[in-house]
């Protein structure tokens, strides 16, 4: 099975948009790095009491600490 070169076309453009989108995430991050670290603070519980709290800490550090 050979791909045409329009079937070629569409799956650079897809590739093309995915490293787009993903530069653009980047740089948002970057700019705003304030916020997330904000947000971070805000949402982590020093002493959680029940398991709903602790369960979002586990996602906290999981996801953003590193």
């Amino acid at each position: 099975m050979q791909l045409s070169p329009d079937d070629v076309e569409l799956i650079l453009l897809f590739i093309a948009g995915w490293m787009g989108i993903q530069i653009v995430y980047t740089i948002l991050v970057l700019l705003s790095g304030r916020v997330i670290t904000d947000y971070f603070e805000w949402a982590v519980y020093e002493d959680p009491p029940n398991l709903f709290w602790k369960c979002t800490n586990f996602f906290m550090y999981f996801f953003f600490v590193k």
